[in-house]
């Protein structure tokens, strides 16, 4: 069975379209100098509506993780265990993602991390993964 494919709203339309691209997107608020993820009509800390759009590096830090050995979902019981994580880009903020090619006794937090560009679990978009620094 395919795994669900993501609902892309109006406002995270850039973040995707750059995942599709081989980039990470994020807005930057330039009133406050915030980055800000998930996508938004407006800037959390602040509340300006002129939001910019960036380019970011792809490079970060496991800030916590949890491996699920039972499926979140049964459209992902081919994918376990899991790493569920949350990573810290250098740039400063936190994605939900997942960590791939790693395993459990490398896991640890701090330990760096490089974006990954998973083209292959949903037909049609890309998903950003990471994956530990060698």
């Amino acid at each position: 069975m395919p795994a669900p494919t993501p609902l892309i709203s109006t406002i995270a339309a850039t973040f995707w379209s750059g995942l599709a691209e081989g980039i990470i997107r994020a807005q930057h608020c330039p009133e406050c100098d915030s980055w800000i993820h998930y996508p938004r009509a407006f800037c959390p800390g602040c509340g300006a509506r002129e939001l910019q759009w960036r380019d970011v590096a792809g490079a970060g830090t496991l800030h916590s993780f949890a491996v699920a050995n039972v499926a979140t979902s049964p459209d992902f019981s081919d994918q376990v265990p899991q790493v569920l994580a949350i990573v810290e880009l250098d740039c400063g903020i936190r994605l939900a993602t997942t960590i791939v090619d790693a395993s459990a006794d490398r896991l640890a937090v701090g330990a760096t991390v490089d974006a990954v560009f998973d083209d292959a679990t949903f037909e049609g978009l890309s998903v950003l993964r990471f994956r530990l620094r060698d």
